[in-house]
């Protein structure tokens, strides 16, 4: 019996050898007794709540790892965009009385922390909160977070041909306070939801429908970085030895009270190294430092640093406050650039929609209409003085070559670069309709009216600003 549950072993273990790597019998190389083929994934990680309110709030490390794309990602804001500045205006005084940008930041942060976050809108609109939202009657009241911990789903659309068919519809909210706490079910359509690193279908089931916390991912990274520093820290106390050469130490200790004399004599020199800064010892004594060998150890600490900022996916030079670069190279600067283009995209593919419906919501009671408001993300990375009049002198040569090889005239430059909002130093928009009545009259030799409707209007006066604007051009041309 024992012979044949031997030999079942073997071809079992043979076979499993040969499945999807290379195996090497003479030096077990690939076998199952290699340790690499051995090594597998295992998740020893317990997603507790506690655990990440513990990180988050006494490790640095995890805290900023949270902190940094949620306060980048709203740290410039939102450029609002309408015809009428008067109506921006009232639009921008409504989100700075909700404190918008603070509530978005503190949205994202905790997404990235539990991995899922709901913003409730307290928005009246004369049904009850578990009820799809109306036409809200009055301004919004309040805008809370409440963290996936407290918000959990409740009912789902069940309609196979509704397009949010699988997806939560109510969720039971639980807001907690000083003074007691406030439960609701509160509709879908009430709530601006965010979440943290993408799961799978299924994953995302096991999750109650949420995200991942970036602490699941980065957890192993941040901790041996941790374990790293604290290990330099006791070299650092160990740095320096002293070393003591006492005579007849042996007969010394032999002695019945030679303990307590070595101790003593230990103590006063001790004492007097401290206080006196003075180390006194006799003739057949010796005394000696040693110095704890360190070499390595930077390149070490740096390879950890290496390894947490490729987990958070934060470069160096944000992460760390590190420059990256070598004898004046701009290594960071490309890197915080880099960084800034995946803010970018985040903002774009995860946070446009949801500052979109948040701004229609807001702005209804005020009266506008959905899709009325329009918003830009403001530039996250911004220009050096430097770099700005080397920006604007070479879109100006660009201009110049425009206009001189008459691809554009002057005045639509003009029109296209200068505004009441300030300098376009992007892409020249040229309108199509005006352009093509302003060569017409350019044709036609209508005199200034075309001009002056393009350019200024009534407000126009001839002569005023002409000439960086290419007005004795046109005279040559009507010549011509």
């Amino acid at each position: 019996m024992k012979s044949r549950i031997a030999t079942v072993t073997k071809i079992t273990d043979a076979k499993q050898s040969r499945l999807d790597r290379w195996v090497n019998q003479t030096n077990k190389f690939g076998s199952l007794t290699d340790p690499i083929a051995r090594t597998t994934f295992q998740r020893d990680f317990n997603t507790d709540q506690t655990v990440m309110d513990s990180m988050f709030r006494y490790d640095w490390v995890t805290r900023r790892a949270v902190e940094i794309p949620a306060k980048d990602a709203t740290r410039e804001w939102i450029i609002l965009q309408h015809d009428d500045p008067k109506r921006v205006q009232v639009a921008e005084d409504e989100l700075e009385r909700l404190d918008a940008r603070g509530k978005f930041e503190e949205a994202i942060t905790l997404g990235r922390l539990y991995g899922g976050d709901v913003m409730i809108l307290g928005a009246f609109d004369g049904g009850d909160p578990i009820e799809p939202l109306r036409t809200p009657k009055r301004p919004i009241l309040f805008l809370s977070n409440v963290d996936r911990f407290l918000a959990y789903p409740q009912t789902f659309y069940q309609d196979p041909l509704d397009p949010n068919f699988g997806e939560v519809e109510t969720y039971l909210v639980n807001r907690p306070h000083v003074y007691g706490s406030d439960v609701q079910v509160v509709h879908e359509s009430r709530i601006i939801r965010f979440d943290g690193n993408y799961l799978p279908p299924l994953e995302r089931i096991r999750n109650f429908t949420y995200g991942a916390s970036i602490i699941e991912t980065i957890f192993e990274s941040v901790r041996q970085f941790g374990v790293s520093n604290q290990a330099g820290s006791g070299i650092m106390q160990d740095f320096i030895t002293k070393k003591l050469k006492i005579a007849n130490l042996s007969e010394l200790i032999s002695q019945d009270d030679g303990e307590s004399i070595l101790l003593k004599r230990l103590g006063i020199m001790a004492s007097e190294m401290s206080i006196n800064n003075i180390a006194v010892y006799g003739d057949d004594e010796e005394l000696d430092k040693m110095g704890t060998p360190v070499s390595g150890l930077p390149d070490m600490m740096n390879i950890f640093i290496d390894i947490v900022s490729a987990a958070v996916e934060i470069p160096k030079s944000r992460f760390f406050h590190n420059q990256t670069g070598r004898l004046g190279g701009d290594a960071g600067a490309n890197d915080l650039r880099n960084h800034y283009d995946n803010i970018a995209a985040y903002q774009k593919n995860r946070l446009r929609a949801k500052l979109q419906k948040f701004l229609d919501i807001v702005l209804t009671p005020l009266g506008f209409e959905p899709g009325e408001m329009g918003f830009e993300f403001a530039p996250l990375w911004q220009l050096s003085e430097s770099e700005q009049a080397s920006t604007r002198l070479s879109v100006a040569q660009a201009d110049q070559i425009y206009i001189q090889n008459g691809v554009v005239e002057p005045e639509e430059v003009a029109m296209s670069r200068f505004s009441e909002e300030g300098i376009n130093l992007d892409d020249m928009t040229i309108q199509v309709k005006p352009r093509e009545e302003f060569l017409k009259a350019l044709e036609a030799g209508m005199g200034e009216t075309p001009e002056e409707e393009i350019i200024g209007g009534e407000d126009f006066v001839e002569g005023e600003g002409m000439e960086g604007m290419g007005g004795g051009k046109k005279e040559e041309k009507e010549e011509k």
